[in-house]
């Protein structure tokens, strides 16, 4: 039962962060970066389809991949272990702003 009395970690969703060309082609790779975004309707229909209240406390979580000549489907889901992870970030909460 989802009464709010426990905290535990739920997968939401997850989505590449693909490295944009032109950041790419301008910036050191030290410094390169990419984006992913989840639109409100997106989170809070994942949220209601888990039983959550559309103002459950949220975090994210960043995985940096290495590159591989042939990646995997889902790197960090059913095909996990199978590409090797560069670095991950530490789990930060989603200020109430966004």
């Amino acid at each position: 039962m989802i009464d709010g009395g426990d905290r535990r970690n739920v997968l939401l969703g997850r989505k590449p962060a693909p490295w944009l060309r032109k950041t790419f082609e301008t910036a050191r790779a030290s410094n390169a970066y990419g984006e992913a975004s989840f639109g409100t309707a997106e989170i809070e229909l994942a949220l209601r389809s888990l039983g959550f209240v559309r103002t459950a406390p949220l975090s994210v979580l960043a995985v940096e991949l290495l590159p591989q000549d042939i990646p995997p489907a889902d790197p960090l889901g059913a095909d996990l272990g199978g590409q090797r992870i560069l670095r991950s970030s530490t789990l930060t909460p989603v200020p109430a702003i966004c």
